[in-house]
């Protein structure tokens, strides 16, 4: 595989993870009020007091989780992108010192 093509097979990959970020925050966004406008009907009797404490409780790791995953998600596909960059780049400079040696890549020959 050409540096070309897995430049042009990254970038897709990268840009898809940063979609996948979006669409899972427009989805959790929605869900987010779908759960909130059912648990208004918990209720406020003593078995909703004795309930929801623990609910609240147990959902709160997932509810802090979702609202950060879409910039998680482009984080990595930054990170995943720049990581190329630089892997890219000091690939061109070896070869670049290796060619101003006296060498060449396969091929060349």
């Amino acid at each position: 595989m050409s540096e070309a093509h897995l430049n042009m097979l990254l970038t897709d990959v990268m840009t898809r993870l940063t979609e996948v970020g979006r669409e899972f925050a427009d989805g959790w966004g929605k869900q987010q009020g779908n759960i909130d406008s059912h648990e208004s009907g918990i209720g406020g009797d003593r078995l909703a007091a004795a309930f929801l404490p623990n609910y609240r409780e147990a959902g709160e790791p997932l509810r802090q989780s979702a609202a950060v995953m879409s910039s998680i998600c482009a984080a990595c596909a930054g990170t995943g992108t720049r990581s190329a960059q630089d892997y890219a780049g000091a690939d061109q400079d070896a070869a670049r010192r290796f060619a101003q040696a006296g060498g060449g890549r396969d091929g060349d020959r």
